[in-house]
């Protein structure tokens, strides 16, 4: 996921994204490295500024960003924008952990609105099963048109 993270943000001109997890603090050693080792894989450090406090990566020549948040306090995310381009991915890393099915669907509700020509809205869970809970039977057992599995 991390490599395929930033192959597209650097495909995408205009695509931001947002990576979630259920606590803001486990992103740094979850989400937040995985993406820095995908940078170093990939060869383009050069290419990427990346700051600590708040977690968040930027593009340099674009400046799209990838912005981490916890879903501590899923009302704290129904107003996060971005500066330029658009809001367009998200990744929720240990999907399991997120029991509410609320908290899931005010995330949702705040990634709306048109995208121009060539963009996607694309949700990405990230999970190991360990236990079934509301995502199962959302996206496995009932899937709308919309999910691909």
């Amino acid at each position: 996921m991390a490599l395929r993270t930033i192959i597209r943000m650097m495909q995408y001109p205009d695509a931001n994204m947002l990576v979630v997890r259920r606590v803001y603090t486990t992103l740094k050693d979850s989400c937040f490295a995985q993406l820095l080792w995908a940078i170093d894989r990939l060869g383009v450090a050069e290419y990427w500024k990346v700051n600590t406090n708040p977690l968040l990566l930027t593009y340099k020549p674009t400046g799209q960003q990838i912005k981490f948040r916890g879903l501590d306090d899923p009302l704290k995310i129904t107003s996060i924008t971005v500066s330029r381009g658009s809001l367009c991915w998200v990744w929720i890393e240990e999907a399991y952990e997120i029991t509410d099915p609320e908290a899931f669907r005010k995330l949702e509700m705040s990634i709306r609105g048109s995208l121009p020509k060539g963009l996607f809205k694309q949700f990405t869970f990230t999970f190991n099963p360990w236990r079934e809970n509301w995502i199962k039977e959302r996206f496995f057992d009932h899937p709308d048109s919309q999910t691909f599995l």
